[in-house]
């Protein structure tokens, strides 16, 4: 529960990107929090992030909502499928 603070969500998307907000869920039901980060597209995005809490670790899978991809072939933006 450590992990669901104002405080710890903005360390986490710091550590992604740059945080920008955080979408509060709805009800009181916590299975997953949403948070506006920006990144440098350019250094890619990782896929999972590693949560540590004294002798404790977790492997936290990451899932972007809206991203654009960068095309492999021409190296433009949102055009070209990931090939």
């Amino acid at each position: 529960m450590s992990y669901w603070s104002d405080e710890c969500l903005k360390a986490i998307g710091n550590g992604v990107g740059r945080y920008l907000d955080l979408v509060e869920p709805k009800g009181k039901q916590f299975s997953c929090t949403k948070i506006c980060i920006e990144v440098d597209i350019e250094k890619g995005l990782p896929s999972e992030i590693v949560l540590t809490q004294e002798d404790w670790k977790n492997i936290q899978p990451l899932d972007y909502d809206q991203h654009f991809f960068k095309c492999e072939r021409c190296h433009d933006y949102g055009n070209c499928q990931k090939w």
